[in-house]
């Protein structure tokens, strides 16, 4: 079916898959980060405290995503003509193309093995209040709230969650990761140190294991800020996998140009 999206770009290492906002600019190396990792080069005002999910990525087994998109959330994302059978549809009424509630339901049920890349982009989204459906901040999603952190997953959330999950399967995003990861790990580095700095697009990464051509047991997590460790980067990243930690993904200098992360 037809598909259309605007300014969305991903890293892959491994030719996993993953992808990413693009953002105003964002604050850059804050004064507590500075003093406590001195040799940052670049970063985000993030917190995987703060800015991360309370709650881990999660599977089938522990939510039933079965309803967690519709035909507004396609419509949205490919358009009524696309997705709606019924001439002079709109989102409220759109009776859905049996091509547009398949690949809809095929991402349901994909996404039921994990949703890290749903989560790595909407708190992203959050940190810099982007809207969604009207709602920007934590506390659009449950009064009182502050910080994503201390969201639990509703209907709302879920759903949000869900749609930028799905964005991953979109080819302009396929192919944007494919030519990410033949440029290898230190390319992806640098341009996620230009990037922070630049403060005009912030980046998921898709890890995965190597077997053959083959890529498996994929995931998304969300680098926030860039260490030089002298012979190596240290990148860190939130991973939904593990709520509130900060994680490190190193990328070797020199001619190695490999990389590694203990999930």
């Amino acid at each position: 079916m037809p598909y259309a999206i605007t300014r969305y770009s991903k890293f892959a290492l491994c030719f996993a898959l993953a992808a990413s906002i693009l953002l105003s600019p964002l604050t850059l190396i804050t004064q507590a980060n500075a003093q406590t990792v001195p040799n940052l080069v670049a970063s985000l005002n993030f917190d995987p405290e703060t800015d991360g999910f309370g709650f881990e990525n999660y599977t089938a087994k522990d939510h039933d995503g079965s309803k967690d998109m519709n035909a507004a959330d396609m419509v949205r994302m490919f358009g009524t003509a696309a997705v709606c059978k019924n001439a002079g549809a709109t989102a409220a009424n759109c009776v859905m193309k049996a091509s547009a509630r398949e690949w809809m339901d095929g991402e349901l049920e994909s996404m039921g093995s994990g949703h890290c890349e749903g989560m790595a982009v909407a708190c992203l989204r959050f940190n810099k209040q982007m809207p969604f459906k009207g709602k920007r901040a934590a506390s659009d999603f449950k009064p009182g709230v502050k910080k994503p952190f201390e969201l639990e997953l509703d209907p709302a959330l879920a759903n949000y969650i869900a749609y930028y999950w799905a964005t991953q399967s979109l080819p302009e995003v396929q192919e944007l990761g494919e030519q990410w990861s033949k440029k290898g790990p230190l390319a992806i580095v640098n341009e996620l140190i230009r990037s922070m700095n630049a403060g005009d697009e912030t980046y998921t990464f898709g890890i995965c294991k190597r077997n053959g051509e083959e890529c498996e047991e994929g995931h998304a997590i969300t680098p926030f800020a860039v260490e030089d460790a002298g012979s190596s980067y240290k990148v860190h990243v939130y991973d939904n996998n593990d709520p509130g930690d900060t994680k490190m993904l190193t990328v070797q200098k020199g001619g190695k140009n490999t990389w590694n992360y203990v999930a």
